[in-house]
């Protein structure tokens, strides 16, 4: 796996795996994962142009921080 930086602030994780097939014949599988993030403020203004109401969950939390790490969202329809 390597992980390297974008310009914006992303990152793409480069991903490789060897699959064994027949005796020593292996397939190579490759993919490229783009991640990018964007502050909470900017994400729940976003949703809140579709949905009538969003709610933020920190797991790890009893409520969202700066020091989260993940979030979660649900959003209820109008």
């Amino acid at each position: 796996m390597d992980v390297t930086a974008l310009r914006g602030g992303g990152s793409n994780w480069n991903i490789k795996v060897f699959e064994q097939l027949k005796g020593s014949r292996y397939a190579l599988h490759e993919e490229d994962i783009v991640e990018v993030s964007f502050p909470l403020p900017e994400i729940l203004s976003a949703l809140r142009v579709h949905f009538m109401r969003v709610r933020v969950i920190d797991a790890d939390r009893s409520r969202p921080s700066a020091r989260s790490e993940r979030l979660f969202f649900t959003a209820v329809g109008r």
